[in-house]
């Protein structure tokens, strides 16, 4: 049951019968709280306070108790809901998590360990099952912790086992590591590392050495590249496709690729087809040269900053939140408070960068969709166009990958791999966007707009 809006609820409540058996933290001891605890002793106090419903929260550790606490809500209709226990490694998680999921009554689960002054138990690999089961289930999980300081770190937690996992299921070996291993491999990093997802095949590209290195390439291969030519339209040339620049040449071709970035849009709207592309800012800032330590590129799953050195010394540090950018003017501007900011999380990953001196910040334009995957695969208006923009930020990682995956297209009719998930035909229906990507990596303003529903514009 939902409470209706305005109605106080108390979302914490202990209930219990003694003789049920199973309250093993409970002795004679605690005199005050040693007997029956049931809802007709708690109605006069919540009625007192004025509390017109409750979510009743597991006190003993067996599912026993849990069959216990639905019959007591389904007896009093003011119990809205239910925290039940589980064993995340339990050999039948995934069919007790089913069995608590049938009952709507039951909003999430409470696992407990004897030792909960840390929540790194968590981490154990064994209970992947466990929290795959209960995400499948759409159960939330409430998580006793003790020390405040690992208040964000439970839904950081959370993130990376969720790295792991999908990585795993792609055939990446990541490793996840507790606060002794991280600081075991990486001793320079802050104390408030408590875990970390590591791959020994991950790497970093400089795309300022590496973009002049791939154009050399291509030109030796035989490809023209002209730059700082702007294309004005794509139009049909008979059985070809005529591009027409700001430039005295148009260049005629069989196929054209429409990798056009945060200005992808634009060439895909001149053959009838949209998407609900923005642009934002990516902000960086490059330090002083420092003695070379960090030999890994670092990211806090939080989000704040993304780390990397190279050999010469200089760390290059990029950071959230992304920020608007104009396409129109070419113009990305980062606020000094960003980076003030960002500077802070960066000494919180890795506190030796305290006193390091920023000498320079920038950022650039990068197309992004709200549920942040590119638009790749052949146009659904125009014969032998294909679009191939709007990476989120990912476009130089995935290039490689895109460009040979595009030259199939061409060369064989389709691609090797599935990619109808990238389709620019997505966009004729509902948008569903990634809420907590847009909300956690960009600026409020720009993440709200792109959860604006936009059904209607997209479907003229």
């Amino acid at each position: 049951m939902i409470p209706d809006e305005g109605v106080a609820v108390d979302a914490h409540v202990h209930l219990w019968r003694l003789a049920r058996g199973d309250n093993v933290a409970l002795s004679p001891a605690m005199t005050p709280i040693y007997r029956d605890l049931e809802p007709p002793d708690l109605k006069p106090r919540l009625d007192a306070a004025g509390v017109a419903r409750i979510v009743v929260v597991q006190a003993a550790e067996t599912l026993a108790e849990a069959l216990f606490l639905l019959g007591l809500a389904r007896k009093f209709s003011w119990i809205s809901g239910i925290i039940a226990w589980v064993e995340p490694g339990s050999p039948a998680i995934e069919e007790e998590v089913a069995a608590l999921s049938w009952n709507s009554c039951v909003k999430g689960v409470r696992p407990i360990r004897d030792d909960n002054r840390s929540i790194a138990w968590m981490l154990d690999a064994r209970l992947d099952r466990g929290w795959q089961a209960l995400s499948t289930a759409g159960l939330s999980l409430d998580i006793l912790v003790q020390n405040w300081r690992e208040l964000p770190i439970a839904t950081e937690l959370a993130r990376l086992e969720r790295y792991q996992r999908e990585g795993a299921a792609g055939g990446l070996e990541i490793d996840l590591l507790d606060a002794n291993e991280v600081r075991r491999r990486f001793p320079y990093v802050g104390p408030d590392v408590c875990a970390a997802t590591w791959s020994k095949r991950d790497g970093t590209a400089n795309p300022r050495l590496a973009t002049p290195a791939v154009a050399r390439a291509a030109r030796a291969l035989g490809a023209e590249i002209w730059q700082g030519t702007r294309v004005t339209r794509v139009e049909f040339a008979g059985e070809r496709l005529r591009v027409v620049t700001d430039r005295e040449f148009v260049v005629e071709a069989p196929y054209v690729v429409n990798a056009s970035g945060a200005w992808g849009n634009e060439i895909a709207e001149q053959f009838g087809e949209t998407t609900p592309m923005f642009e934002a800012a990516p902000p960086n800032f490059v330090t002083e040269p420092l003695p070379y330590f960090i030999t890994p590129a670092l990211q806090d799953a939080g989000g704040s900053v993304i780390i990397r050195q190279v050999e010469r010394g200089n760390v290059i540090v990029g950071f959230y939140p992304r920020g608007p950018a104009d396409r129109v003017r070419n113009r990305a501007p980062v606020a000094p408070e960003k980076t003030l900011q960002s500077l802070g999380d960066a000494i919180r990953v890795v506190p030796i960068l305290r006193g390091a001196q920023a000498i320079r910040v920038w950022s650039g334009i990068e197309g992004y969709l709200p549920d942040m995957l590119p638009v790749m695969g052949w146009s659904h208006t125009t014969k032998n166009l294909l679009h191939a923009y709007g990476f989120c930020g990912h476009g130089f990682q995935l290039s490689p990958g895109v460009g040979y995956t595009l030259a199939e297209m061409i060369d064989e009719g389709n691609p090797r791999i599935p990619i109808d998930a990238f389709s620019i035909s997505r966009f004729t229906g509902e948008v569903h966007p990634d809420a907590e990507r847009l909300t956690g990596e960009f600026d409020a303003a720009l993440a709200s707009a792109a959860m604006r529903p936009r059904t209607e514009s997209l479907q003229r």
